[in-house]
């Protein structure tokens, strides 16, 4: 076997055992309205998704380290790795914001973490902050993400769409922008939205 081949297997197998048994299924056209939970978004055709205890969804196109959509969920009162803070229920987005990029800037796999947008958004009918921020990992790629953070019923719930800079982000992000205007809870939407 040549270098190369021996290195692409390498790396193919690290990938899998990444990844563990996560199962993931293909989005297809007419095939892509998903629900979790009171949740609803319309998935990007052409990508593959999978979920995990603490993950509703996983989305990817190329590759979890190329490119992702991810849905999570957490409970609030929970103490955060590297801040040791907790979000509680009571607090403003604004705090929970500020929280999260305290959280990231101490966390040393997001090396040069730079920051360039927070502001409060609605999100599917609810209170939402958004954050934009670039970091490099521990293999020097630059990474771009959009991350969006709510409570909804005492837990805490981050969307996010993370992709290498170099390539995958702006080819991505109107797949994410869309799958971003179509999600909403279901108990916020109107009448004639839940009749179609």
């Amino acid at each position: 076997m040549n270098k190369k081949m021996i290195i692409f297997l390498g790396w193919f197998l690290l990938a899998l055992g990444m990844t563990g048994c996560a199962i993931w299924k293909p989005v297809t056209q007419g095939h892509n309205g998903w629900k979790a939970e009171d949740f609803t978004a319309d998935l990007p055709v052409g990508w593959v998704r999978s979920s995990a205890p603490d993950c509703l969804l996983i989305l990817t196109k190329d590759g979890v380290y190329l490119q992702e959509i991810t849905f999570s969920k957490t409970k609030t009162e929970k103490e955060l790795t590297f801040s040791k803070k907790k979000i509680t229920q009571d607090m403003l987005l604004q705090e929970i914001a500020d929280i999260t990029v305290n959280e990231m800037t101490l966390n040393q796999a997001y090396k040069n973490f730079e920051l360039m947008d927070n502001k409060p958004v609605r999100l599917g009918g609810l209170d939402a902050f958004r954050l934009v921020y670039t970091f490099r990992n521990d293999d020097f790629l630059r990474y771009k993400c959009v991350h969006y953070g709510f409570l909804y019923k005492k837990k805490y719930y981050e969307i996010q769409y993370l992709a290498t800079v170099q390539h995958n982000f702006q080819n991505s992000e109107k797949n994410f922008e869309r799958f971003i205007d179509s999600f909403t809870v279901r108990t916020t939407r109107s009448a004639d939205q839940i009749a179609h």
